[in-house]
């Protein structure tokens, strides 16, 4: 199981499967790099395996290549051309096989070793297990360096100027230092053929590395990250928690401001580190925090999202997520009415939720069971009081209770007969109560399901049949769980939707009861402040939102212009306070450690000795004290404090006095390594320093921002992170003057996985460079997942791992791009798109597998009309109105029930119901775009529900547990994934080429099964093809280059044995060391009827072979119309057949061209239009319908007639049309191809056998022609295919297959998609 990213199953699948992959986006500018050394040894000596798939236009930009690897003096790339080539010593090892498949997965191994006598062997190439030749003889000499001693090294980039960027994925990386390993080590042979991965056990040296592209989504505590900007709102993932304090800072851009954003003041309102700045509301600044990974930037300010700009965030957790969302209801008809599963009688009980007013209306419902004296309704009303009401007000809380933007938990408890109200935990109000609550029909956000509806955005709201609370309580800052006690539960769903993304969410009871819901209205999810409840343990009651475990808080208070205390919410006493007046220009003071001085954030002030700030008071264990300053405590000025503690093994808050060495000698011990440090000199005006190991991942550590400027990142070196702490590299005034004092605190990151982090044990971490955690995919070579095709003929501007489509700038006409996978015929499927940006001119749907360049004929959903459309070549037919329409943010479903023939769409999560049956054809998911217009969108084919950073990830799986969807598929609805497909059958069960050479005497040849029709054909000779089936008699021999009747032959093939055949040694089988080709059918071993099958009007001789779709059938010609019986269960998709008797044309049938047109395979000739052949019908599925013609029905003339139907995973016939261009058209087949047989329907042109055995690498090049006794041909510059995991390629412009006419194919599968991988 592939699993979402984020979930246990995803991190910690069973058995050795690579589930997640790291994509890499070239107009991003992705990579990793870091500074690197090597050994002598290691500079002549290395080993590096990883796993790709590629991305678009065969997954490279720039200068012509992108880089596998990249160091000072090496560099391992991928070509343009589709070559893997080398870098090193000067010379280039290049392969001459050329990899151009975009929808499957290989694995590459570069196996370096200079010290080689022999000069092949220094540089070695493996792709999928195999050796591949390389294409030139020009190696590095012996012991030649190919690693620089020192330098950057890089991951996805070649790194010079106008250089190449990767695009495309890579999994599971392993850099072996000084060791020479071979493929087998990292990987091994599947049942099916397939190369699979194998989990490496050995050492990776010592300056080794093993990246496994696995990120911990249980951060604790805090967290860095790094973004590239976008200017549209996108979703920041990876941070491990939900962000409760946010600081960002531009890497890339100087006058740039440190952008402060907390759940406490909400994600609208941000402060600035470097400024005195009162607190910022501007809509470009804006944050949207609750995603339990991240954040989301609703902003394009450049100060937090400027396009193609760097950042830094660094994160806090300070303990909880309760209300950072909350289901927003709008005081017009939304409520939610259930059935309680128990009355709450006359026992005791619990009645609680958080609540949030943006205004206070009067009699607010916020929950209700039928009046009476039975039951009761609980709300506010417009003096924020809160109430009870059973027959008249019990509980009455008083004015002001409640104010608006701010989230408050409420309780009410009954104990016996008294009812109490606690607002954040205090004890509020009481009363006695000992009614009896018989009533189970309830409401939330209004009265009786109906009437007094609520503007209210609530959280948390949980019934129990218990007192859960008995006096005053801290409430807890996390979502209430569900216990033996709880009766009834509702959390929000967490959403981190920027606020101008509709977002619909699913409810549920989450309770053991599961109680159902009816939802009315169209309330949403809103994202606001989280919930900080009232600390009442100072002298000033303030709101705090703390992670005791971590020492941290956040702290919000109103001033009181007198000498105060304020609660922190810690158990310790904090040993840092930053602390900032909101509404006025004050600096911001800062607490140190000495009650009686204090620095200011904004400035590089030293210490200032100055009672009004902290009254001369340390802190305490609960408190911490203010004085009268107007920085910290005006009267009626609102202030934000945070604040900090030591804990072992996660903060050190502490001093250290320099001695300006630069060696690394002074060493600051803080008990961990450090993945975050602040430095401040205390007797010397400099700046506040900011590390961290994320910009810093390998020392020395040289990325440095000042929190007082807004400066942009400067480089140096800073110091060495260290397990124990850090050693100082510089003599810096600011972090290691002589005799200067200094405070700092630094914080250890507890992620355990990282995408850049070094998995081998040697810490050899990488740096990110504008990757995020939203690119790591469950994408892997273990489960390959569909994706956009950038090899269709049609496919636009396709980004981010052939997931998002961005249609032609500029362009005109219509434009289509097509899934990798066909959707199976059986079974339930599921897709997601989200239209992200531009006009509403592309529909999503679904297209036929294969059709004809420049169309994408299908059915379609149009978002603006909104209408439903069907398409055939280019044109657009209105198939009425349907459901509701859909623009930017919004996701869509695709759902295909290939059991019912049906496509229903849904818009977020709700169905918009059945848009088109009867559709029973093979299909892809699709995109079409009229008439040019610019417009953008991503697909999630089960891979990524964060839509490649543009939503907040959701990692719902399929019924398998596959995938990681933004909403739960439909029951019964899967993802388009290599785990999903069907098993199909074993190809080489049923066909097989084989080459053998001759000995101009006897043998025997393995097939890998007993053939029933065997095709062969000397490649170097012109000697005739040779035909020989079963039916007929192994003796009997007909030539498929030729009109003739059939011949014995007692010297040819002699013989179908259970294992393949024997030979004698006729020259057109067997001459002395001359190489052959063989292409083997099997059809089963019994005979339907011995001339006497009377399925049709004509009884004949049947062998079939039901699972891949094949029968061989003889009868006797009438000279009249008539229908022979093909022995298949479904409909013959192509049929050739000749006399056994006499000479004659042979004749063909494709559906693909239909029943008129006849293609002799004996002749170059173009189609004929003759009807008679088969009466102008197409076969059925019991029968073949034959006239009366020469070609297959002459009066006691003995026929053959070879039948095959279209087969999923194993066999395709059918048409294609060429583009004109080398980079020609692209034919969905669903399989890799074995064999493909190709002619020009139209043209007076050669047929053409193509076939992996004797081209196993791409281009495929070696053709023969069936109509001609040739030898085998090479069409190195001319004439080419590329066999690929779902299909073939046509690679040239020539005449033979790509001019701009119809041509008709035959392909044969060696492996189906399914087990495509790695071939």
């Amino acid at each position: 199981m592939s699993g979402p990213a984020g979930s246990s199953q995803w991190m910690y699948a069973t058995g050795f499967d690579v589930d997640q992959s790291l994509r890499f986006d070239n107009t991003r500018v992705t990579f990793l790099h870091r500074n690197a050394v090597a050994t002598s040894a290691g500079r002549k000596k290395f080993t590096i395996s990883c796993w790709f798939k590629l991305g678009n236009s065969g997954g490279i930009v720039g200068s012509g290549s992108c880089a596998f690897f990249r160091s000072e003096d090496a560099q391992i790339t991928y070509e343009s051309n589709g070559k893997i080539s080398v870098l090193g010593g000067a010379k280039t090892s290049r392969t001459t096989a050329q990899f151009r498949d975009p929808s499957a997965w290989h694995h590459a191994v570069f196996a370096v070793d200079t010290t080689q006598g022999t000069a092949a062997d220094r540089v070695k190439i493996y792709i999928n297990g195999v050796h591949k030749a390389s294409e030139n003889t020009d190696f590095p000499s012996q012991n030649a360096n190919i690693l620089a001693a020192s330098g950057l090294q890089y991951i996805g980039s070649n790194f010079t100027p106008g250089g190449a960027i990767m695009d495309g994925y890579l999994a599971e990386y392993h850099f072996l230092d000084t060791i020479a390993k071979l493929p087998s080590d990292f990987g091994e042979t599947g049942a099916y053929g397939e190369w699979k991965p194998k989990k490496y056990g050995g050492s990776h040296g010592t300056n080794g590395f093993y990246l496994p592209f696995k990120s911990d989504y249980t951060v604790e505590g805090f967290s860095t990250v790094t973004y590239h900007g976008n200017a549209v709102n996108h979703y920041i993932g990876g941070v491990g928690f939900s962000s409760d304090l946010v600081w960002t800072k531009s890497t890339s851009t100087g006058g740039k401001q440190h952008i402060l954003v907390d759940s406490v003041r909400g994600g609208t309102k941000n402060v600035m580190s470097e400024s005195a700045e009162v607190e910022n509301d501007a809509a470009n600044r804006k944050l949207t925090l609750g995603a339990t990974d991240g954040y989301v930037i609703n902003s394009n300010s450049g100060h937090l999202n400027e396009s193609d700009k760097t950042y830094v965030s660094w994160n806090w957790d300070m303990g909880g997520d309760a209300c950072t969302s909350g289901i927003s209801f709008d005081n017009s008809d939304d409520d939610i009415v259930f059935e309680l599963a128990s009355a709450l009688g006359t026992g005791n009980f619990t009645v609680e939720y958080y609540c949030y007013f943006d205004s206070l209306q009067n009699y607010d419902t916020i929950f209700s069971t039928t009046r009476g004296g039975t039951g009761f309704n609980v709300g506010t009303d417009a003096d924020g009081k809160a109430v009870w009401y059973r027959g008249s007000r019990l509980i009455e809380t008083a004015s002001g209770t409640y104010e608006t933007a701010r989230w408050y938990h409420t309780a009410y408890v009954r104990i016996g007969t008294t009812l109490k109200c606690y607002i954040d935990g205090i004890l509020k109000d009481t009363a006695t109560d000992n009614g009896n609550y018989s009533e189970l029909t309830s409401s939330i956000g209004a009265l009786d399901g109906g009437g007094e509806f609520s503007e209210v955005t609530l959280d948390g709201v949980r019934i129990s049949n218990t007192a859960r609370y008995s006096a005053n309580f801290t409430p807890s800052t996390t979502r209430p769980t569900s216990d033996s006690n709880t009766i009834f539960l509702l959390n929000a769903p967490i959403s981190a939707k920027a606020a101008s993304e509709a977002y619909v969410p699913t409810l549920s009871d989450s309770s053991a009861n599961a109680t159902s819901l009816t939802v009315t209205g169209t309330f949403a999810t809103q994202t606001t402040t989280g919930f900080a409840p009232s600390n009442a343990d100072g002298s000033e009651t303030s709101q705090v939102r703390a992670n005791p475990t971590y020492g941290q808080s956040i702290v919000k208070y109103t001033g009181s212009g007198s000498a105060a205390t304020l609660g922190h919410g810690l158990s310790a006493a904090p040993e840092w306070i930053f602390v900032k007046n909101r509404g006025v220009n004050d600096p911001w003071s800062v607490y140190y450690g000495d009650n009686t001085d204090y620095m200011v954030l904004d400035t590089t002030a030293a210490t200032v000795d100055n009672a009004n700030r902290w009254n001369d008071t340390s802190p305490t264990s609960s408190v911490f004290t203010v004085n009268t300053d107007h920085s910290v405590n005006a009267d009626g000025e609102n202030y934000i404090a945070y604040c900090w503690h030591s804990v072992a093994n996660y903060t050190k808050i502490g001093t250290y006095t320099g001695d300006a060495t630069t060696d690394g000698s002074l060493s600051v011990a803080v008990g961990f390594k450090p993945a975050f440090v602040i430095i401040k000199r205390t007797n010397g005006a400099h700046g506040w320093l900011m590390i961290d190991n994320t910009r810093n991942s390998s020392n020395p550590v040289n990325h440095y921002h000042y929190a007082n400027t807004n400066d942009a990142e400067a480089d140096g070196s800073i110091c060495n992170f260290t397990s124990t702490g850090f050693d100082l590299l510089t003599n810096l005034a600011g972090v290691n003057a002589d005799g200067g004092t200094y405070t700092y605190m630094a914080h250890i990151d507890k992620r355990e996985f990282a995408y850049w982090l070094d998995q081998s044990g040697n810490n050899n971490d990488w740096t990110s460079n504008n990757l995020t955690e939203s690119d790591i995919s469950v994408d892997s070579p273990t489960n390959n997942f569909a994706t956009l095709n950038p090899i269709n003929e049609d496919t636009e501007l396709l980004r981010e791992g052939n997931l998002l489509i961005k249609s032609r700038v500029g362009g005109s006409g219509n434009g289509f791009s097509k899934s990798t996978m066909a959707i199976p015929s059986a079974g339930k499927w599921y897709a997601e798109y989200v239209y992200s940006s531009g006009n509403t001119g592309a529909g999503i749907g679904i297209a036929l597998a294969s059709v004809s360049a420049g169309s994408a004929t299908g059915n379609y959903y149009f978002p603006a009309v909104p209408k439903k459309y069907t398409i055939s070549g280019t044109s657009y037919t209105d198939a009425g109105a349907y459901g509701a329409s859909w623009s930017i943010g919004d996701i869509i479903g695709i759902a295909m029930d290939s059991d019912n023939t049906q496509i229903t769409f849904y818009k977020n999560n709700t169905s918009q119901g059945v848009a088109f049956t009867g559709l029973n054809d093979e299909y892809v998911f699709a995109n079409a775009t009229v008439g040019g217009g610019v417009n953008e969108g991503v697909w999630n084919f089960g891979q990524d529900s964060s839509f490649a950073g543009n939503k907040t990830s959701q990692g719902n799986t399929d019924g398998n547990g596959e995938g990681d969807f933004f909403y739960a598929p439909p029951s019964g609805f899967l993802a388009l994934c290599t785990n999903n497909l069907p098993e199909p059958i074993v190809s080489s069960n049923h066909f097989n080429t084989v080459l053998y050479e001759g000995n101009g005497s006897t043998q025997d040849i393995a097939v890998g099964f007993q053939p029933d029709l065997t095709w062969i054909k000397n490649r170097d000779a012109n000697d005739s093809h040779a035909l020989v089936d079963s039916i007929r008699g192994v003796t009997e021999e007909l030539t498929p280059d030729t009109n003739a009747a059939e011949v014995a032959n007692d010297d040819g093939l002699t013989a179908f044995i259970t294992t393949g055949f024997s030979l004698g040694d006729d020259v057109k089988y067997n001459t002395n060391n001359e190489s052959y080709v063989s292409w083997n059918w099997k059809a089963g071993a019994t005979e339907l009827g011995t001339g006497a099958f009377t399925q049709g009007s004509i009884a004949s001789t049947c062998r079939r072979n039901l699972d891949a779709g094949f029968s061989i059938v003889e009868y006797t010609g009438t000279q009249s119309n008539a229908t022979v019986g093909h022995g298949l269960s479904k409909a013959p998709d192509f049929v050739f057949m000749h006399h056994r008797n006499s000479t004659g044309g042979w004749a063909t049938f494709n559906s693909g061209l239909g029943p008129t047109v006849n293609l002799d395979i004996s002749t170059t000739g173009p189609s004929n239009d003759e009807a008679e052949i088969w009466q102008d019908t197409a076969p059925s599925a019991t029968l073949v319908t034959i006239g009366n013609t020469t070609y297959n029905n002459k009066d006691d003339e003995i026929y053959v007639m070879y039948c095959f139907h279209n087969v999923e995973g194993f066999s395709k016939f059918g048409v294609y049309t060429g583009l004109g261009a080398a980079d020609n058209a692209f034919v969905y087949t669903g399989f890799r191809p074995a064999f493909v047989y190709i002619k020009s329907v139209t043209n007076t042109l050669p047929w053409m056998m193509w076939d992996t055995k004797r081209d196993p690498d791409n281009p495929v090049i070696n053709y023969l022609l069936s109509e001609a006794n040739n030898v085998e041909a090479n069409s190195a510059s001319g004439n080419s295919i590329d066999i690929l995991s779902n299909g073939f390629k046509v690679r040239t412009a020539a005449a033979d297959m790509g001019t701009t006419v119809v041509h008709a194919y035959v392909a044969f599968a060696e492996v189906p998609l399914k087990y495509a991988n790695a071939r």
